[in-house]
């Protein structure tokens, strides 16, 4: 996540004191030790919950990786350009396209 919305949305990040993150980007690697733990991400009237990385200089809000999407149940179609995600406990599926969400 991007240091900009970590003040936007008046987050707590802390430091790390032992280990830090490194992540390739672009041939670029980002190396940092910062994350905001338990952060709370809304999408539709559904909540989730993950620990988020800051990435210093990356323009990007936030990034969820591989392993939080996997956790979560999300599918993603590349023709329809739809993410499906099973919201943890409850029957059906939310879907988010760039018109607005829907729960099935």
């Amino acid at each position: 996540m991007s240091l900009d919305f970590v003040s936007k949305h008046n987050l707590k990040a802390i430091t790390l004191d032992k280990g830090s993150y490194c992540i390739g980007t672009a041939g670029n690697d980002i190396s940092t030790n910062q994350v905001v733990l338990g952060a709370t991400l809304e999408i539709g009237d559904h909540q989730f919950h993950a620990d988020l990385v800051v990435l210093p200089g990356v323009g990007i809000d936030v990034i969820l990786g591989m392993k939080w999407m996997s956790g979560n149940g999300v599918l993603i179609d590349n023709t329809t350009h739809v993410v499906m995600l099973r919201p943890e406990y409850q029957r059906g599926i939310l879907s988010a396209t760039s018109s607005g969400y829907s729960y099935s």
